[in-house]
């Protein structure tokens, strides 16, 4: 007599299995993780993120000061093309942590129109700015693209530095990483 695996009052006969006993048939199937293997996996989550935010942080501060000095080193040398181009001396106001350009400076940003550049406020939030131009308020080049006077603008985020300087008998704008303490 051949007897089926068919329920008998709605369950399955477990002597009458068709794969027989365990070793040869694979357990059942699982359609979900269990809450410890979902601990395991978030508690790694945990550490890796832990180990990644301190980096990530470090990596921002390091890119504001890059992205600060490169806009510096980008305004300067547009007054100075700007002073060339219309042959006439233009002129950059200095602050302690800022500098404005003349609307004669054609930018992006503000076409026909000064505009200031504030490097403690975003996007550059830099901690410390330092703007050495032999204590002048003002950073002028004239028709010729030649510079007034030569200095430099010291930028800090965490322990990144940058300075930005101008040479005065060149007129050349160069950014170096010291600066720091």
């Amino acid at each position: 007599m051949h007897t089926s695996p068919v329920p008998i009052d709605g369950r399955l006969n477990p002597a009458k299995r068709r794969c027989g006993t365990w070793p040869l048939c694979p357990p059942p199937r699982r359609d979900a993780f269990t809450l410890l293997e979902l601990v395991i996996v978030l508690l790694i989550l945990g550490i890796m993120a832990a180990m990644a935010v301190p980096t990530f942080f470090d990596s921002l501060l390091y890119h504001r000061v890059e992205s600060a000095a490169l806009r510096v080193k980008a305004d300067v040398e547009q007054l100075r093309t700007t002073a060339q181009r219309t042959s006439k001396t233009q002129t950059m106001t200095l602050g302690e942590s800022s500098y404005t350009l003349p609307p004669e400076v054609v930018g992006l940003e503000h076409v026909n129109d000064s505009y200031t550049v504030d490097l403690l406020k975003a996007p550059y939030q830099l901690e410390s700015v330092s703007i050495e131009f032999d204590d002048s308020p003002t950073l002028s080049f004239d028709g010729y693209g030649m510079p007034t006077l030569g200095g430099s603008f010291v930028l800090q985020a965490g322990d990144y530095f940058r300075t930005v300087t101008l040479d005065k008998n060149t007129g050349e704008t160069t950014i170096s990483n010291a600066g720091g303490p």
